[in-house]
Order: C-alpha cells, then sequence, then structure tokens
C-alpha cells in the first residue's frame, strides 16, 4: 500500500530525508502515517512487556529450583525491558524478585538495601494499583528484617502494613488468610523484643479468630499454645495453664492431632510445676503424657515424659521413686542410640543427686554427659555440664576446681556457635558470680550479678531476674552501697509479688 512504501522509504533513506521532503512526499497520507506509526508504538511497547513478563516468570523458575545467579541476571534483563516499556508495576515487580534473589543468596544487608529502595520508587509512584504494592512490599522488608534478628525493623514494616489494612475499605486485603500470616509474624517479633503484651492481645483478637474462620484446626491450636507461652513468660501462670487446657481440649477432639495433644500436655505440666507447691498437679499431666505416648507408640515421648515424672518428683521430695523413672528414662535413650536425650537425662540425674547430697554419683553422671557432649560436639550442653560441676565443687568447699570448669565454659561460649546463644554465657556469668561470693571477692561478684541483671532484663527472664536482684542487694550492702541495695531488693519484692512467691523466701 502507498502508506507502507512511504514508511519503508523514510526507513531505508539515507542519508535520512529531512522533514519537508517527508511531508511534501505525500501530502494526502501525513495523518494516516501518524496514526499508524503510533499504533505501531503500542504495539512493540506490547512485545516488550511480553518478553519481560517471560524473563520475569524464567527467573522466579529459576529462583525456585536455586540457581541464583540465574535467576538474578533474568530479573535484571526482565527490569529493563520493563523500564524501556515504561511499565512501573513491572519494573517495581522485577526489582522486587532481585532483592529475593539476593535474599535467597545469603546477602542480608544488599537485599533489604534493594527492597527499600523498591519500596521508595513504589510509594513515588503514580499508578493506581501501587498502594497494594507498597503493602506487599512493606510486608516483604518487614520478613527480611526479622529473619536477619532485627525485630525492631520489622515491628516499623508489618505495623504500617497492619494500619494500611485495617483502614482499608476493599475486605479482599482483610482475609482470614491474610490476617493469620501478617499477625502470627508481627506477634513473634513482639515476642522477640520483649513486648509480650502486644503479642498477648495481637494473638487473642485477631490471630485465634483468624484460624477459627479458616476452620484450620493446626492454626487454632497453635495460637492458643504460643498465646499460653507469652503468658507464661509474662508470669501469668494461671491464665497460662486456661490457654492451655483450651489447647488440649481442642486437639483431644481430633484423632489426627495426637501429637499436639502431648504437647500440650507436656508444656502444661512445665507450667503447672512453676506454681508454688503445685507438683501434684505437674505429676498427673506428666503422667497422662506417658500414657499419650504409649498409646502413639512413640518411644523418643514416653522417654521424655519419664524424665519430666521424675524431675516432678524430685522436686516433691520423692527422690527414690524419681531416680527409677529417671533410670528407665536414661535406659530408653541409650537403647534408642539418641545421645542428645540422653545428655539432658543425665543432667537432670545430675541435678537431682546434688540436691540429694550425693555428690559423688551426681559428679559421675555430670562425666558421662561431658564425654558424649565431646563426641556430639554439643558446645552448648557442655557449657551447662560444667557450671553443673563447678556447682558442685562449691558445695565439696572445693572453689579452685570450681573456677576451673568454669573457665572452660567461658571459652566455649567465646565459640563462634555460642556466640548466638546467650543463655549459656548467661548461666556460666551466674555461677562465676556465686563462686566470686562465695570467695567473699565482693567486686568481682558484682561485675557478674550486673552483667547477669542486664541479660536477664532483655531476655524478660522474671525467674532470673529475681534471684539476680535479691544477690544484688546483698553484694551491693556489703560495698555499703546501701540506696543501691534496697532498689535492687525493691525490685526483687515486686516481681515475687508478681510471680506469687514467698518475697521473704526469696530475698533470703
Amino acid at each position: 500500500s502507498p502508506s507502507y512504501m512511504l514508511r519503508r522509504l523514510l526507513l531505508v533513506a539515507r542519508p535520512p530525508l529531512p522533514i519537508h521532503a517527508r511531508t511534501a512526499l505525500v501530502p494526502s497520507l501525513t495523518h494516516k502515517i501518524y496514526r499508524q506509526t503510533r499504533f505501531y508504538s503500542s504495539e512493540v511497547r506490547s512485545s516488550i512487556r511480553a518478553d519481560a513478563f517471560f524473563h520475569l516468570q524464567e527467573g522466579r523458575k529459576a529462583l525456585q529450583s536455586n540457581k541464583l545467579k540465574d535467576a538474578f541476571n533474568l530479573f535484571e534483563k526482565a527490569g529493563k525491558l520493563y523500564e524501556q516499556a515504561h511499565d512501573q508495576i513491572g519494573h517495581l515487580q522485577s526489582l522486587e524478585a532481585r532483592a529475593f534473589a539476593l535474599f535467597a543468596s545469603g546477602d542480608m544487608d544488599l537485599s533489604i538495601s534493594a527492597m527499600t529502595r523498591c519500596l521508595e520508587l513504589a510509594r513515588q509512584s503514580s499508578e493506581p494499583t501501587t498502594p497494594a504494592m507498597v503493602g506487599k512490599l512493606l510486608h516483604a522488608l518487614g520478613s527480611m528484617h526479622s529473619r536477619k534478628g532485627e525485630p525492631q525493623e520489622a515491628i516499623k514494616c508489618l505495623e504500617e502494613v497492619w494500619d494500611m489494612r485495617s483502614k482499608a475499605q476493599d475486605s479482599s486485603s482483610n482475609t482470614p488468610k491474610q490476617t493469620w500470616a501478617l499477625g502470627t509474624e508481627l506477634a513473634h517479633n513482639y515476642i522477640k523484643s520483649g513486648r509480650l503484651p502486644d503479642a498477648i492481645k495481637i494473638l487473642q483478637t485477631s490471630c485465634l479468630p483468624a484460624a477459627k474462620d479458616l476452620q484450620d484446626k493446626e492454626k487454632t491450636f497453635q495460637a492458643l499454645r504460643t498465646t499460653a507461652s507469652c503468658l507464661t513468660k509474662a508470669g501469668k501462670h494461671e491464665e497460662a495453664v486456661e490457654h492451655l487446657r483450651d489447647a488440649l481440649t481442642f486437639a483431644h477432639k481430633y484423632p489426627s492431632m495426637k501429637t499436639e495433644e502431648w504437647s500440650a500436655l507436656d508444656e502444661l505440666g512445665n507450667v503447672q510445676g512453676q506454681g508454688q507447691g503445685a507438683w501434684t498437679a505437674a505429676l498427673e499431666t506428666y503422667s497422662q503424657a506417658l500414657s499419650l505416648a504409649r498409646d502413639m507408640k512413640d518411644k523418643g515421648r514416653e522417654m521424655l515424659a519419664l524424665k519430666n515424672i521424675g524431675l516432678a518428683q524430685a522436686r516433691a521430695g520423692q527422690y527414690d521413686v524419681a531416680m527409677k523413672h529417671m533410670q528407665g528414662s536414661l535406659a530408653m535413650a541409650q537403647q534408642a542410640g539418641d545421645s542428645a536425650s540422653e545428655v539432658q537425662v543425665l543432667l537432670a540425674m545430675g541435678r537431682m543427686l546434688t540436691t540429694m547430697e550425693q555428690f559423688e554419683e551426681a559428679e559421675s553422671c555430670l562425666k558421662q554427659a561431658i564425654e558424649l557432649c565431646k563426641k556430639s560436639n554439643d558446645l552448648k550442653a557442655q557449657v551447662v555440664t560444667y557450671a553443673l560441676l563447678a556447682d558442685i565443687s562449691m558445695l565439696t568447699h572445693n572453689a579452685r576446681q570450681a573456677r576451673s570448669y568454669l573457665h572452660m565454659a567461658m571459652d566455649m561460649c567465646q565459640n563462634t556457635k555460642l556466640r548466638e546463644e546467650p543463655s549459656s554465657l548467661r548461666l556460666t556469668l551466674g555461677v562465676l558470680a556465686r563462686v566470686a561470693m562465695a570467695e567473699n571477692q565482693t567486686e568481682e561478684a558484682l561485675k557478674y550479678l550486673e552483667l547477669c541483671r542486664d541479660f536477664d532484663e532483655k531476655s524478660k527472664d522474671f525467674e532470673s531476674q529475681l534471684t539476680t536482684y535479691a544477690n544484688l542487694g546483698k553484694v551491693y550492702r556489703e560495698l555499703g552501697r546501701t540506696q543501691e541495695a534496697n532498689d535492687a531488693l525493691a525490685k526483687g519484692m515486686v516481681l515475687a509479688t508478681m510471680l506469687k512467691k514467698d518475697p521473704n523466701k526469696e530475698a533470703e
């Protein structure tokens, strides 16, 4: 056609025709040619978008197959193509995918930086679909901060998403599934940052109703149990027991939830055992757990139930019966070749024998545990065992040996694998403080106790805080720092009241 011939002529002319020659060539077809070239441009853009989408999908497949380098290159190509096509949403999707590829490669800092940049561009975009995109990117960024171990940064992002969804008029952004996913992630970050009341609130008011709306029994059980765990950490043992009983009743309805039922019984026994003189209730609960484990023919859980029964009986002063249950648990662990469980039972037996003042037998159990830990390279259990051996040395008036054990534990705490295990270091510091107090090295004891206090306050470990404040009060008093002694003991009294313990006994 004439218009086709004219376009070919304009394209191949060398040198290019000047503008007046182009318009003079076929004046009658100028408007028609303009419309056709405009249509052609739209067609090209569609072709580029299709090509970009193909690269994006192939990149996602490569990412799922763990071909990270290929995925990153494909996402980069898709981004450039979307940019050529002036497709803002597609460009944002490719940037988001690149950030996820970086995260999968383990480069958390770079992936968070890439996701933050992507979020900034989304906020600047004028596209009508970008508010939903902003929420999606914020959620992804919050998850990245959470995985990196930055709960405060994660909370900022996730709370903004929560507010956006609360204000959204579109019900599709507030489905029970979305509420559950965001609510549980927010609750876990609240727990990590020590904001237990906020975690409890969101679990009770949002996550549990969402799980029930979904008619998802696993999620409902999880919400009840996580809430109970938070209540226990907050020192609200009675409320925790109620939630665990609800979880237990719920799991008992379904034959497929025997494992969940057993875990609820196990945790219920642990919580009941934290109450003053509540070992009778704990023993009954652990006995139910033992019966259930035997019905399930689960040797591992049967072994744990036997160990728990032994611990409960030991704390109730029934040492002979307790030892029989402990030995039964140990025999099952040895028969199964489960060295990790064997270590835990030996540690429990060591603690019990120490309480019974059978120090030689206790030391023998703990040294067996050390040998097993060395074979399995379980550094954390070694630290715990050395701390217990140090306790025995102190009780037998061998402070030098106690220090030797504790320095071995401290050296292990500097190991790379234990740097992110503050509980191991906290345990060692606590024993070092007791050693220093026994040797009347008050300044050294104070140094260790203040470190313990910082650990306990950060971890919200109220039981440990109580003991630390009592010891701090004693040490401050010996140093003549009366005001600080009074402050520490007053804080201990508050905690004792909250935990429903005898404050005079704890302070003593």
